[in-house]
């Protein structure tokens, strides 16, 4: 009963993540303590209903191998199961590299910063369900540096701002980033 009060439970706040289906939802959660629960519980659920199943068809027919079988698959159900969640786990622990964000966070920098040329390297690791962490390597038009000083070393005081605003593009982009490294390509 508690199970199946738990499982009910993580199925109703997996509902809430963005996805098309439950299988995609299940997939793409970074939520570790979620699809922990929802799939221990879940195939819990299904190892009972199977052994029912096998004891029920051996007392039904007198044949053990019913029972044997069904144990075989709920044997090869909690190993899959387990393989997919060390996956997910080992992912996440490692830290999960978010792709579909790049485009949109080199866009917004490009277009609100004046000075940037292009965005040569962008790293966006997923630590957690909502935590973030995003590396920026930027290339600034050489127009920015001549401006800047003579020496084309610009001002920490210029980089400072600068490295700001780009911030400020990223996270208006992906909320629940923790940290946001800027390195800036020097111009050869």
């Amino acid at each position: 009963m508690a199970e199946g009060i738990t499982l009910t439970l993580a199925w109703r706040r997996l509902k809430k993540e963005k996805a098309k289906n439950a299988l995609e939802k299940i997939k793409n959660s970074r939520n570790s303590v979620l699809l922990g629960i929802l799939l221990e519980n879940g195939v819990d659920a299904l190892g009972v209903s199977l052994a029912f199943s096998g004891f029920g068809l051996y007392m039904l027919t007198g044949n053990p191998y019913w029972d044997a079988g069904f144990s075989l698959i709920i044997a090869m159900v909690l190993t899959t199961s387990s393989i997919f969640l060390i996956k997910k786990n080992q992912s996440l622990l490692t830290g999960e590299t978010v792709i579909e964000h790049d485009e949109m966070i080199k866009s917004k920098i490009i277009l609100d910063n004046r000075e940037v040329k292009t965005v040569t390297k962008i790293s966006l690791i997923a630590l957690g369900p909502e935590t973030y962490h995003c590396s920026l390597s930027i290339k600034l038009k050489p127009v920015w540096y001549k401006k800047s000083s003579a020496n084309q070393t610009p001002s920490a005081a210029e980089l400072i701002s600068l490295t700001e605003q780009i911030k400020n593009c990223v996270t208006s982009v992906v909320h629940g980033i923790d940290y946001i490294d800027v390195s800036f390509d020097h111009p050869k």
